[in-house]
C-alpha cells in the first residue's frame, strides 16, 4: 500500500494538509526530450514480478555478484512483501515473511542496504487492524527473517512507516521515516540497531507542534558510527514546504540549516565532507551538496522529482526519478561528473505515449561502470504495474533482459 492509503487510517481532516509535503506534486515539465523508447510495453521475463501488481522501491549492492531489490506485489486481497536477488547472472525471487497472507493484510518494504553479502536489512510498514507499524526485515546470508521494532509515538492509534536505512557496520544501524499521530500530527522518526536489537531514539522535529502538521525524514546515509546524515522535509509556519536535515555527530541528532525549499528523499556521501541529497518535487536545483560544514544547492537540468541518489567517488554519482512530458510520466536519470549534473538517456519500458507511466525509484551503484536501477511501469497488456530493473554498463542505461539487449529501447 502506498502512503496515501496509510494515512486513510487516519482522520482524513487531521492531515489533509500532509498530502502535498509527504507526496509533492506528479510530473513536471520536461526535463530532457522524450528518449528513444519504441513505445511497446514488452514484459520481461528475467525480472520476477510478482501477484498481479509488482513495484520495486529500494536497491542495494555488495559487488557485481550481489545485489537486493525490495517492493511488494498485490496478490488480488493482500499486498506483501517482495525481494529480489541478483547474483550475477540473474534476478530471482526470494521469499520474505509478511505480517499474514488473508483479505486486507498488506506488508511493504520501501528500502534496503548491505554491509555484507551476509548482513542486509530491508525497512518498511505493515498494517495491523487500523494501524500501520513499523518492520524490519534482517538476511543472514540464507533467509530473510522479522525482527521487532519499536513504533515510537501512538502505536495504537497512528501511523509508522520506515523509509530509509543505512548501516555503518553490522552492529550499527539507523532505520528513519515517520509516525503520525491519531491527531495527525506527523514527526521525525529514527530507529537504532545496536547488534541486538533496534530501539527509537529521539530527534529534532521542525516546524509547529499543530495538528495537520508535517515532517517526515526519507533516506539517511552513514560514513561511520560517529557521523550520518538523515534527510527529509517539513512544513513551516508560513505552510511552505522546507527541506529537512539531521546529522547524527556520535551521540546525538541535531538540525543542520539547508535553506530551500521541497522534501528531500535520498542521501549518499563517499565520506563524511562529501554527501548529496536529492529533491522528491520538480526544481531546477534538484540536488543540494554537503561539505562537512554546510549545504548548498547546486542546478539540475530539467525539473524533475529525484527518487534516489548513489555516489561512489567525489566526481561520480548518478539520480534517478521521473518528469512529465506530454502528459507521459518518463524515467530521468541524471550523472555527476565533479562539475555539473547532465541527463543521461534511459529507457521508459511503459512507453512514451501520452497515459504511459514509468516511474524510477531508487538506485545503487558498485562502480561508475556498474549501477542498477529499480522501480516499475505500467504494462497495458497486463493491465497492472510491473518490476523494471535498468542496469547502467558504463556506456548505457539497459532494460534489464538477462541477455545484454535494450528491450523496448532502440539506443
Amino acid at each position: 500500500m502506498g502512503m496515501k492509503g496509510m494515512l486513510a487510517t487516519v482522520p482524513a481532516a487531521a492531515v489533509a494538509g500532509l498530502l502535498f509535503f509527504l507526496f509533492g506534486p506528479t510530473g513536471g515539465p520536461p526535463g530532457k526530450a522524450a528518449g528513444t523508447a519504441t513505445g511497446r510495453t514488452t514484459p520481461d521475463p528475467a525480472v520476477p514480478s510478482l501477484g498481479i501488481s509488482s513495484r520495486l522501491q529500494g536497491v542495494a549492492c555488495t559487488s557485481v555478484r550481489n545485489c537486493w531489490a525490495v517492493g511488494s506485489y498485490e496478490t488480488g486481497i493482500a499486498e506483501l512483501n517482495e525481494a529480489l536477488h541478483w547474483d550475477g547472472h540473474s534476478w530471482s525471487e526470494i521469499a520474505t515473511p509478511d505480517h499474514g497472507t488473508s483479505p486486507g493484510h498488506q506488508s511493504s518494504l520501501t528500502a534496503v542496504t548491505c554491509t555484507s553479502a551476509s548482513n542486509c536489512w530491508a525497512v518498511g510498514s505493515y498494517d495491523r487492524g487500523t494501524v500501520q507499524l513499523n518492520e524490519a526485515l534482517h538476511w543472514d546470508g540464507s533467509s530473510w527473517s522479522e525482527i521487532a521494532t519499536p513504533d515510537p509515538g501512538f502505536p495504537e492509534t497512528g501511523v509508522h512507516i520506515l523509509d530509509g536505512v543505512s548501516c555503518a557496520s553490522p552492529a550499527n544501524c539507523w532505520a528513519v521515516g515517520i509516525h503520525i499521530s491519531d491527531r495527525g500530527i506527523s514527526r521525525n522518526a529514527e530507529l537504532r540497531w545496536n547488534g541486538a536489537s533496534w530501539s527509537a531514539v529521539n530527534v529534532p522535529n521542525p516546524g509547529a507542534n499543530v495538528a495537520g502538521d508535517g515532517r517526515k525524514l526519507s533516506g539517511i546515509a552513514c560514513t561511520s558510527a560517529s557521523d550520518c546524515l538523515a534527510v527529509g522535509g517539513y512544513v513551516d509556519v508560513a505552510n511552505a514546504e522546507r527541506n529537512e536535515a539531521l546529522r547524527w555527530n556520535g551521540s546525538r541528532w541535531l538540525r543542520v540549516a539547508t535553506h530551500d525549499r521541497g522534501a528531500l528523499t535520498s542521501a549518499s556521501c563517499t565520506a563524511a565532507t562529501r554527501c548529496w541529497a536529492v529533491r522528491g518535487q520538480d526544481s531546477g536545483h534538484g540536488a543540494i551538496r554537503w561539505n562537512g560544514t554546510r549545504w548548498s544547492a547546486v542546478a539540475t537540468p530539467g525539473r524533475a522529482e529525484l527518487n534516489g541518489v548513489a555516489c561512489t567517488a567525489a566526481a561520480t554519482c548518478v539520480t534517478v526519478g521521473n518528469y512529465g512530458h506530454a502528459g507521459a510520466l518518463l524515467n530521468e536519470v541524471l550523472g555527476w561528473n565533479g562539475n555539473s549534473w547532465s541527463a543521461v538517456a534511459v529507457p521508459d519500458p511503459g512507453g512514451t505515449s501520452a497515459g504511459s507511466q514509468n516511474r524510477l525509484a531508487s538506485v545503487a551503484c558498485t562502480s561508475g561502470v556498474n549501477c542498477w536501477a529499480v522501480g516499475s511501469y505500467w504494462n497495458d497488456s497486463a493491465g497492472a504495474h510491473q518490476n523494471v530493473v535498468l542496469h547502467w554498463n558504463g556506456h548505457a542505461w539497459v532494460w534489464w533482459s538477462g541477455r545484454g539487449q535494450r528491450v523496448g529501447y532502440d539506443a
